[in-house]
């Protein structure tokens, strides 16, 4: 018997502490409803009630509205917030210590920002008449909340090819990169950005490229079928060649530059979609030096996670290392997994 009332102690007790630990909706009629606040649209709030499940609830039906842990909302007059909504009363809700109108509340999320991205992968491999491999690997990661976004991405590729007659191997391509961008909005479209990135080219014989920026970005459009963004800022540029290029009596060093880019991502379908980015760099000391690096490619879903995917990737340096071409461009085929 002391067993078992000790058990239904416990039963008791953690009944009551997820109660305790609840969101809950207080009607303007006195009914309650207890649960998890999933999210809303700006006029009905999607609740996961203990009792009936998932219901909407009309925002204008609600008298109170209390959570235990933070939500993710935006307000009618474009602030945001992120704090458990505290007890205000009479239709209002408390936020940040003061109490606002459920009824001017936009969006609210409760499921906290998740990071995204794919990962991709090709490689060729030819024997007989010709004898050479090839290999290539791309990440890209991106975090979006309703306050900022980060961006990591990154790639490298290498080929090589052998002499059949002479048995004499040559690296053709070998370069990587490695990026990162923070996006800090200060309205829905408008916001500042802080980037880097880092090159390296083998062929070209580029050691390496560090291009530090900032500035202002401008969102166009996002939506799920097509986003779309540009940029425009301050960078500087730092460069280490192999080789001295041409008419330079030392490497290029390290140059204040300009930055303008822009990002496109859309879908044609459920299945087929694409991309293009673009990013230039003019010096602002030396108006004859540039360079551009670009992607853009169509994706093709296999599966749910799953995709086969036609890259290309443009580089431009007008002032290269000596031997090397301002011009580059690659061809990427392969398959690739999101997540």
């Amino acid at each position: 018997m002391r067993r078992l009332a000790t058990l239904g102690a416990g039963v008791a007790l953690l009944i009551s502490a997820t109660f305790v630990q609840a969101d809950q909706i207080t009607f303007k009629n006195g009914n309650t409803l207890t649960g998890k606040v999933s999210e809303s649209d700006g006029k009905t709030i999607s609740f996961d009630s203990a009792l009936a499940g998932m219901v909407k609830v009309k925002l204008g039906d609600i008298k109170n509205l209390t959570t235990d842990t933070p939500v993710r909302l935006k307000l009618t007059d474009g602030t945001k917030a992120e704090e458990p909504l505290g007890l205000a009363g009479d239709g209002h809700v408390m936020i940040g210590g003061k109490a606002v109108p459920l009824t001017s509340i936009s969006s609210m999320k409760t499921a906290p920002a998740k990071w995204t991205g794919d990962l991709s992968i090709g490689a060729a491999i030819a024997r007989g008449n010709s004898y050479s491999d090839s290999v290539n690997l791309a990440v890209n990661a991106s975090r979006r909340t309703d306050y900022d976004r980060m961006t990591l991405n990154g790639g490298y590729s290498y080929g090589r090819q052998k002499d059949t007659t002479t048995g004499i191997s040559s690296t053709t391509v070998e370069n990587c990169f490695v990026a990162g961008k923070y996006d800090y909005f200060l309205n829905d479209q408008l916001y500042l950005f802080a980037a880097a990135r880092f090159d390296k080219d083998r062929i070209a014989n580029l050691d390496y490229r560090i291009t530090p920026s900032v500035g202002l970005g401008y969102q166009w459009i996002e939506r799920p079928d097509l986003s779309f963004n540009t940029e425009l800022g301050m960078a500087y540029v730092y460069e280490a060649y192999q080789t001295v290029p041409a008419g330079a009596a030392e490497d290029n060093g390290g140059q204040i530059s300009a930055r303008g880019a822009y990002h496109l991502v859309g879908k044609f379908n459920d299945k087929v979609s694409y991309f293009h980015d673009l990013e230039i760099y003019p010096s602002l000391e030396n108006f004859s030096s540039f360079f551009v690096t670009s992607d853009a490619g169509v994706r093709a879903a296999l599966t749910k996670a799953m995709f086969a995917q036609l890259k290309f990737q443009v580089d431009y340096d007008s002032t290269p290392a000596t031997g090397a071409q301002k011009f580059n461009l690659l061809y990427l085929l392969g398959v690739g997994w999101t997540f």
